[in-house]
């Protein structure tokens, strides 16, 4: 009975939200004569449009990212001089361990990286000795 009902209705008005009896039935589907004949469907919704819930300041204040947390990098670059594990300090002080590893270096040292790597650099620093 439902799919009698379903042939009944126009299907494309129906995906619009409208409930156009139909008269032909092309490919399984019903279809009012304007459809049939390829007409264009009004734009207007049938149905009404409720305006989206503005925000009131205070609820829009409620969205912001949390505050940034000021974290002594000197005192993480203490702790990482003195041995202390990268996963310990991931955990003290609330930040992830590449953040850690970026912002400090290893034994007074700073991370490798940006300047030349391999053969070319060996032979830089044999010459330099």
């Amino acid at each position: 009975m439902s799919s009698d009902l379903l042939l009944k209705l126009c299907v494309p008005h129906k995906t619009r939200g409208r409930l156009v009896p139909a008269e032909y039935t092309v490919n399984g589907e019903g279809m009012c004569k304007a459809c049939y004949r390829g007409a264009a469907i009004d734009e207007k919704p049938a149905l009404a449009v409720v305006p989206a819930k503005t925000e009131t300041k205070s609820a829009a204040k409620e969205n912001h990212m949390p505050a940034r947390k000021e974290i002594d990098w000197s005192a993480v670059q203490r702790d990482r001089d003195a041995g202390v594990p990268v996963s310990e300090l991931v955990t003290k002080y609330k930040v992830s361990n590449p953040v850690i590893y970026a912002r400090t270096h290893t034994n007074g040292k700073k991370r490798a990286g940006g300047g030349k790597t391999g053969k070319a650099s060996e032979r830089a620093a044999k010459e330099a000795a």
